[in-house]
């Protein structure tokens, strides 16, 4: 799945993603709310792998979990 377009083309990993339990007091315990670990590899060089944490509303989809931090550089 592409994570979006660089200056080379599209950046094409393999995704997972575990959802995460929610924690009280962290600010997503609260109802419709959810937090999940992202995880891409590299397709080139599978020991290349990046994690991530997202939090959002309980339905977001696996595609708008990976589009995110294709907009943001890593950190």
């Amino acid at each position: 799945m592409s994570c979006g377009d660089s200056a080379k083309g599209p950046r094409v990993y393999d995704w997972t993603c575990a959802r995460l339990r929610a924690v009280p007091g962290f600010g997503d315990a609260e109802a419709g709310r959810g937090r999940w670990l992202p995880t891409c590899r590299g397709l080139a060089d599978p020991t290349e792998i990046a994690y991530y944490l997202a939090a959002g509303p309980a339905d977001t989809e696996l595609a708008e979990l990976v589009r995110v931090p294709g907009d943001r550089w890593a950190i």
